[in-house]
């Protein structure tokens, strides 16, 4: 956390722990449905040109599933780098081409997600996929969630814990990818979730996030960071949880 300071005003914020910000496939129906395609398309995104967005709010390139401020994170960077000539052999094998892709979000809470997502369209443009954006309401959000009328969501997850992954990603929790039955991941998912041994629990952690970057189950973008502005004269000692939420402690008055 750091502070700093314009017009009276000081600013406390954090690098929210829990999931990156990124693109959650539903690989219940189309082309997503098929690993490479979903690798491919991650390979796609060169996220270092990403870079002049996220500054304008303080976020970071994302580099694996989970955020740096979140427990057991593990740097995929090198799976997650830019590769369109191997992209384009994937997509081949796949035979996807000429993909049309729709992503559905809601940009009230972010100042930078349509043109995120503009710009990694246009990335994709150059490689014949079309990314159609959806910033629809929470209402009709919540129901295409329901009924998986989306190619991708875009979203993040604020936790300390990895086993957000469990709860977002198992068949038997949210399932936010809309997977058809239990598999290996789950497995894994279920493992660190009971596992007693930190070392351990660290490696599975880490074996999940692989998972997740080699098989296309989230296409991860950026690190959110959350920050709140304030007068000391009248809230001096504000500070923000995990969850990126303004705490407020308060000054007994003074007895005589």
């Amino acid at each position: 956390m750091r502070t700093g300071s314009s017009d009276g005003f000081l600013t406390v914020d954090i690098h929210n722990p829990g999931i990156s910000y990124g693109l959650c496939p539903n690989i219940s129906r189309g082309p997503l449905a098929d690993p490479r395609t979903r690798r491919a398309l991650s390979m796609l995104i060169d996220r270092q040109r990403l870079r002049p967005i996220l500054d304008s709010c303080g976020y970071t390139v994302a580099s694996s599933v989970l955020t740096p401020t979140a427990m057991h994170h593990l740097d995929c960077s090198a799976q997650l780098r830019h590769d369109p000539a191997t992209a384009r052999r994937l997509l081949t094998a796949a035979g996807a081409d000429g993909l049309r892709l729709d992503v559905v979000f809601n940009s009230s809470f972010s100042p930078v997600d349509t043109a995120l997502l503009s710009a990694v369209a246009e990335q994709w443009t150059g490689h014949g996929v079309e990314l159609v954006l959806h910033d629809v309401d929470f209402g009709e959000l919540r129901t295409r969630q329901q009924h998986g009328a989306y190619d991708f969501r875009f979203f993040y997850y604020t936790a300390i814990d990895p086993d957000a992954l469990r709860y977002q990603f198992a068949v038997g929790q949210r399932n936010a990818m809309r997977r058809g039955e239990r598999d290996g991941l789950d497995d894994l998912l279920d493992a660190q979730l009971h596992c007693p041994d930190p070392t351990e629990r660290r490696k599975l952690v880490h074996d999940i996030q692989r998972k997740f970057i080699d098989d296309g189950l989230w296409l991860p973008l950026c690190n959110v960071r959350t920050a709140v502005s304030h007068r000391p004269d009248t809230v001096p000692q504000p500070t923000l949880d995990a969850e990126g939420l303004a705490r407020f402690t308060i000054s007994e008055p003074e007895r005589h």
